[in-house]
């Protein structure tokens, strides 16, 4: 692999850059879509149109394979530069008209920012520097970053909005994302992968069987989590939790990826990828199981701390399959992993909503941990033909 900087000095300077940009484009998307829930409230939007300003840029979000595809062709670096700027316009088109229009039109583009950056930066980072890391390690780092910045994103904008205002908050996104822009035009050189990793792929080239089971594993596994976490803080409430107390405990789950993601990074490698890939899916399916029997809120400790360790298992695992059995279609495989992961985030938080509303918190709890443990069996079949694809490879 081709790039300037040749000595040791060089790896570190430029995966530091990376991940400094990684977290600052998380803890931007994270602060941006916290603050434009609570303005376009704050400014009279309706129900409905709160809604949206998640909904919107997750169904832009599905368009990842797109660009994961453009990417694996063409570069990665110029979707990550792209990504930069959508990022910014996202921000300054709120600052700019502070209207509705204007926060739906943000998070349209957030969307699609955020659908070039992940796959591109990830391939990059792996492609870049598995001849000095495990891939599984380089997938762990970059999970790590994003779940600093999540985190981080969350706490300084909500810090931000207190003393100041939502503006400013939404200022500071602006901000951050710039950084990343300039320090993204700084990492030019050296940064792209050439030669033989760009290279003339088709989707027909990555639609087999593993493929199809990973991506609909995902879509199953991600939306129960996510149609959890849709009423995991109302019911937290019925259970008497105030919301400090609620916030402290979600926080728990984010906090502890981040070691939990380095750690995980570490273990994946060769054929136990898969089996770390399956630990994830059955450790989410407990994870739901046990709020589905909390009696208070303390008893929702463990779970998160189980939800970590599981999340990270999951996301590693499953990203370091894709390294590992389509290490020329990367882009195109962690997009469409993308838009299967939204595309259960979308719908089946609709499912756990409808049975609350029919039955109870529990009864919805226990019919998205059988969701979860359903696709733990094609997670293990996943797993027997990796191993498989493995030998081949090898």
């Amino acid at each position: 692999m081709e790039h300037s900087q040749g000595t040791h000095k060089g790896y570190i300077t430029l995966k530091i850059r990376l991940v400094t940009i990684v977290i600052l484009m998380a803890a931007a998307y994270n602060a941006l879509w916290m603050c434009l829930i609570l303005y376009s409230r704050l400014i009279g939007a309706s129900e409905l149109e709160v809604s949206l300003v998640t909904s919107i840029s997750s169904l832009f979000l599905m368009t990842s394979i797109m660009w994961g595809y453009l990417a694996d062709r063409f570069g990665y670096y110029p979707l990550i530069l792209i990504a930069d700027v959508f990022m910014l316009a996202s921000s300054m088109l709120v600052l700019a008209f502070q209207s509705i229009p204007s926060i739906m039109a943000s998070r349209c583009l957030t969307g699609l920012g955020t659908a070039m950056f992940i796959p591109s930066m990830m391939a990059m980072m792996v492609l870049l520097f598995e001849e000095t890391a495990t891939k599984g390690s380089l997938v762990g780092l970059y999970s790590a970053a994003q779940s600093a910045g999540w985190a981080l994103g969350v706490a300084i904008g909500g810090f931000i909005a207190k003393s100041y205002s939502l503006l400013a908050s939404i200022t500071l996104t602006a901000i951050m994302v710039f950084m990343s822009l300039i320090i993204t035009l700084m990492t030019r050189i050296g940064v792209e992968p050439k030669g033989e990793h760009v290279n003339k792929i088709t989707f027909r080239n990555v639609m087999n069987r593993s493929s199809i089971l990973l991506s609909i594993t995902c879509f199953l596994r991600d939306g129960g989590i996510l149609g959890a976490y849709s009423i995991l803080p109302l019911f937290l409430k019925e259970l008497g939790a105030t919301e400090d107390i609620i916030g402290a405990l979600l926080a728990i789950n984010t906090i502890t990826q981040i070691p939990s993601m380095l750690m995980i990074g570490r273990i994946a490698k060769g054929s136990r990828t898969g089996w770390v890939f399956t630990f994830g899916v059955l450790g989410t399916s407990a994870t739901i199981l046990i709020y589905s029997l909390a009696l208070s809120y303390v008893h929702i400790i463990p779970a998160q701390l189980l939800l970590a360790l599981s999340f990270a298992s999951f996301y590693v695992g499953s990203r370091t399959l894709v390294s590992e059995l389509y290490p020329r279609a990367m882009g195109t495989m962690l997009g469409l992993l993308t838009l299967f992961r939204n595309a259960g985030g979308a719908l089946i938080p609709l499912l756990a909503g409808y049975l609350w509303h029919l039955y109870s918190f529990r009864a919805s709890f226990r019919a998205l941990a059988l969701i979860v443990l359903a696709s733990s069996f094609m997670a293990l079949l996943l797993t027997k033909l990796m191993e498989s694809q493995l030998r081949d490879i090898a």
